[in-house]
């Protein structure tokens, strides 16, 4: 599955807002998720992983809320792009990514 990643060193407990900003030359779905290798590849997500439509006539901006209860390292942050499976739309298209941001939220 062709995918964007990184690696992030370490989570401290605490919640967190993952902010996505993208323009895409196609209306399809994308997931995002965030694992730990050095677990099965499990992810921090409670659901797993998050699906989120975008859309190809506007700059699409996405937000996933998340908790992490203990400290966690090795982090692997994934943007899928590849075919997603079951009723969710899968074209080829084109992605101009403006913005990956990730902050702990003390609100």
């Amino acid at each position: 599955t062709p995918h964007l990643y990184q690696m992030i060193e370490q989570l401290y407990p605490g919640n967190y807002v993952l902010k996505i900003v993208l323009d895409s030359s196609v209306d399809r779905d994308l997931r995002v998720n965030m694992v730990l290798p050095n677990a099965g590849y499990a992810s921090i997500f409670s659901e797993g992983f998050v699906d989120f439509e975008v859309l190809s006539t506007e700059t699409n901006v996405v937000y996933v809320e998340f908790t992490v209860t203990q400290t966690v390292t090795n982090i692997k942050f994934e943007l899928d792009f590849g075919t997603l499976g079951g009723d969710l739309t899968s074209v080829i298209g084109m992605f101009t990514i403006q913005e990956v941001l990730l902050y702990q939220d003390f609100n």
